[in-house]
C-alpha cells in the first residue's frame, strides 16, 4: 500500500469517525394520562456536541499540517548547506557521501508532502461536515414535536469509552508467564521504562441497555516501540531466522535502538456504565490487527555528530495479531491494559512464545 493512500486514509477514517457522532438523538418527555403514558418526543439534533468534535478534529490535523511543514522547512535548509559543501569540496568521495545525504533528505521531503495532501484532504472532509451540520442548526425548528402513545420510559444514548487516545509502557511475556528476554533471542532484552505503546481509536457504539451497557467497536492505529537494550543491529540470517549483530560501542554507541512496529486494529468490547456513561466505567474485549509497517531506528554519534538509522523490514514478525483489552476509569480518564495472546513472531522462528503486552492511561473523547 502506497503511504500517500495509508495517510489518506487514516485522515477520512477519523474525518469519518468524527462526523459519524451528528446522528440524531430523541429526548423524551413522559405524561401521565389514566392507565397510559404519553410520550412528547423532540426532535433533537446531537449537532452542537457533533461540531465541537469536529472542530476538535480539525485543530489535530492543522496541527499535525504545521509540524510536517516546518519539518520540510528546516530539511531544505540542510540541503541548502549540503549544497554549499558540495560546491567548496573538490573530492569526489566527499561529494557523493554529501550528495547521498541530500537525496536522503529530499525523500524525507516527498513523504512529509503525501502526508500534507493528506491532512488537508482530511480538513477538506471536516469543513464540509461543519458546513452541513451549520446548516442543520439553522433549520431546527423548536416546534417540531411528534406525540405518540408508548409505554416506555425516557431513553438516552450509549456512548463507550473507545475513541480517544492511549499511551503506556509495554514488554515482553514468554510463554504466557514470565516477563523477559526470550532465550534464544538474547539481543531482544528491552529498556521496560523506555518501551512505549500509544493507540489511537475511533468507535461505533451498539446500545443494548438505555446508556448503561452495550458493544463498542470501531478502528485504530497501535503503534509499539521496543527499547533495546544491547549494541545491536537487527538482521535475518541464511537460517530465516531473526538476529541481532553485536556493533563495538567504538565504532557507534547507540543512544536510543528501538525496533518500531505499526498495526491497524479493530476491536470489540463490552463496556458497562453502571450511573451512566458520565461516570464510572468498566469493559473488556478482543481486538485484532493488521501490521501496517516494522523499522529498527536507531540514533548515535560520531566525532560529537549526531547520527540517525532506519533500518525498514519484516525481521520475522507476525503480520496479523490477536489479543485481549480491559479498561476501567471514570468520565475521559481510563487505566488500560493490552495483552497479545498471539505470538510477536512467525511460527517456527522462536524456541519461545513471545507475546507483547501494555499498561498505561487512555484519554477519551
Amino acid at each position: 500500500m502506497k503511504k500517500t493512500t495509508l495517510y489518506t486514509i487514516v485522515a477520512m477514517a477519523f474525518a469519518i469517525g468524527l462526523a459519524s457522532n451528528a446522528t440524531a438523538q430523541k429526548d423524551t418527555t413522559e405524561v401521565k394520562m389514566g392507565n397510559k403514558k404519553l410520550l412528547i418526543i423532540e426532535n433533537i439534533d446531537d449537532n452542537e456536541r457533533a461540531q465541537s468534535d469536529l472542530e476538535a478534529g480539525k485543530r489535530a490535523f492543522e496541527d499535525l499540517l504545521s509540524a510536517a511543514a516546518e519539518k520540510n522547512a528546516e530539511l531544505k535548509l540542510e540541503i541548502l548547506e549540503l549544497n554549499k559543501e558540495i560546491a567548496s569540496s573538490s573530492q569526489d568521495s566527499t561529494q557523493q557521501k554529501l550528495k547521498a545525504k541530500v537525496a536522503e533528505k529530499e525523500k524525507k521531503i516527498a513523504e512529509n508532502e503525501k502526508k500534507i495532501e493528506a491532512f488537508e484532504s482530511g480538513i477538506a472532509g471536516i469543513e464540509t461536515d461543519l458546513d452541513k451540520l451549520s446548516d442543520q442548526l439553522d433549520d431546527i425548528e423548536t416546534d417540531d414535536i411528534d406525540m405518540e402513545f408508548n409505554s416506555c420510559s425516557k431513553k438516552k444514548s450509549f456512548n463507550g469509552h473507545l475513541a480517544g487516545f492511549q499511551i503506556g509502557l509495554t514488554n515482553l511475556l514468554l510463554n504466557s508467564k514470565d516477563i523477559g528476554t526470550p532465550e534464544a533471542m538474547p539481543f531482544l532484552e528491552l529498556n521496560p521504562e523506555k518501551s512505549i505503546g500509544y493507540q489511537f481509536n475511533l468507535e461505533k457504539n451498539i446500545p443494548l441497555i438505555d446508556n448503561r451497557m452495550g458493544f463498542v467497536t470501531g478502528v485504530g492505529i497501535e503503534w509499539n516501540s521496543f527499547s533495546l537494550a544491547k549494541n545491536i543491529d537487527l538482521a535475518i540470517n541464511q537460517e530465516g531466522k531473526l538476529i541481532g549483530n553485536e556493533v563495538a560501542t567504538t565504532d557507534r554507541a547507540y543512544e536510543k535502538n528501538n525496533l518500531n512496529m505499526a498495526y491497524l486494529t479493530i476491536p470489540f468490547i463490552f463496556e458497562v456504565q453502571p450511573w451512566g456513561k458520565k461516570s464510572f466505567h468498566i469493559s473488556a474485549g478482543i481486538t485484532g490487527g493488521i501490521r501496517l509497517w516494522s523499522k529498527q531506528k536507531q540514533t548515535y554519534y560520531t566525532n560529537d555528530h549526531k547520527n540517525k538509522y532506519k533500518k525498514k523490514d519484516a525481521f520475522n514478525l507476525n503480520p496479523f495479531r490477536y489479543g485481549a483489552t480491559a479498561k476501567i476509569g471514570y468520565n475521559k480518564l481510563s487505566l488500560y491494559a493490552n495483552y497479545n495472546i498471539s505470538d510477536l513472531f512467525k511460527k517456527g522462528t522462536t524456541t519461545d512464545l513471545v507475546q507483547p503486552f501494555t499498561t498505561g492511561v487512555a484519554f477519551s473523547f
